[in-house]
């Protein structure tokens, strides 16, 4: 049996895979809509940052997102300066679910 998991008061806004390079990558347009992020990251680490307010990610900078941790949860600001890399030699997988607070345009 699959345990499901409802996240209560939050609405479905989209999905992303990415996949991880040295360059770093931000959230496509769909997800930049959320207020919630729920991801994995599969296969390779993963590093991000803030541009702007902090270091751009590389794979000895910023936060270390581990693979096979997750599930990860982060509240998220609506913009494009939320950036990933991969944190290895490894190229690692993300996968991402957004959501927005209910009643939020």
């Amino acid at each position: 049996m699959t345990l499901r998991v409802v996240l209560a008061g939050l609405t479905p806004v989209g999905s992303q895979k990415m996949t991880l390079t040295s360059t770093t990558q931000s959230l496509n347009s769909t997800l930049r809509g959320c207020d919630f992020l729920l991801f994995s990251v599969e296969t390779g680490n993963a590093r991000s940052s803030f541009v702007g307010n902090s270091t751009v990610p590389a794979k000895s900078t910023g936060v270390l997102w581990v693979a096979g941790q997750g599930p990860f949860e982060i509240q998220f600001n609506r913009t494009s300066r939320l950036k990933f890399c991969k944190g290895q030699t490894t190229a690692g997988v993300i996968n991402f679910s957004g959501f927005k607070n209910a009643g939020q345009p």
